[in-house]
């Protein structure tokens, strides 16, 4: 069986950068919450369990997304990304990343798949022109396709904003996650970042065929679309640090397609 729309396998449980309300890495659920770690690191070998579970329960997936934490860092990515294209539990497997670890390896990885999307996060340092710089470098160019998004908010789940009706209907119909941020965890589905965070309504993996698209309880008391909040660091120094690494990546590739060109 064919299960359209968008699934997600979280495959490291850290990253380069440290986005306060990130979804998976600070996550929270309302004002009044600590953030918290809700993805698990997962070996190559548990990714081909993963994966034996989908596909013994003879399902087929219409996209898959290899996400973090910041996965191009896991120290298997281009293993994982190998089998996961060779196993054809998806017609098409594509990587959400930062794009500040573009070693050779992870470029020659990510070559193969579908669809590289690539957040950029300009606020890290507001005197750089991040996006104009990883334009510039070319590196697109190794990929079959790319989607690059600018990140400058992050939406604040559980936290409504003023002047919107909401009701339990309204906030299903709205959500954008309902169709692109399914989360794979062994034989449990979630359908959403919040149903994810706090381990609630996932959906076994019997039932992945029948289940799909409905309604959660979660809904009643997830205002959608919730108060956005502007991209704010945990770790400043960090996080600044990581990103000109990133940035010396991309200027060495530039320099390697000059002196090829030469």
């Amino acid at each position: 069986m064919l299960l359209r729309g968008e699934f997600d396998i979280h495959i490291i449980n850290a990253c380069n950068l440290s986005c306060k309300n990130c979804s998976v890495l600070d996550f929270k659920y309302g004002n009044d919450q600590e953030g918290k770690i809700v993805n698990s690191f997962l070996s190559l070998e548990q990714v081909k369990r993963q994966v034996k579970l989908i596909k013994d329960n003879n399902y087929q997936l219409e996209t898959l997304k290899i996400l973090g934490g910041e996965p191009t860092t896991h120290p298997q990515f281009p293993e994982i990304v190998d089998f996961l294209i060779d196993s054809e539990v998806a017609k098409e497997v594509h990587v959400n990343t930062n794009a500040l670890n573009m070693t050779e390896e992870v470029i020659s990885a990510c070559s193969k798949l579908d669809k590289v999307l690539i957040s950029i996060y300009p606020l890290v340092d507001v005197h750089t022109n991040v996006l104009d710089k990883y334009k510039s470098s070319g590196i697109s160019s190794e990929f079959k396709k790319t989607h690059l998004s600018v990140i400058a908010s992050f939406e604040k789940f559980g936290v409504p904003q003023p002047n919107i009706k909401y009701t339990q209907e309204g906030n299903w119909d709205r959500c954008w996650q309902k169709d692109n941020c399914r989360t794979l965890e062994g034989e449990t589905l979630y359908q959403c970042a919040v149903s994810h965070g706090k381990k609630e309504e996932g959906i076994h993996i019997s039932e992945w065929g029948d289940k799909l698209d409905t309604m959660l309880d979660l809904c009643k008391t997830c205002p959608f679309p919730p108060a956005h909040e502007q991209w704010k660091s945990l770790k400043p120094k960090k996080d600044y640090r990581n990103l000109h690494k990133g940035l010396k990546l991309w200027e060495d590739y530039k320099n390697k397609i000059k002196i090829k060109e030469i």
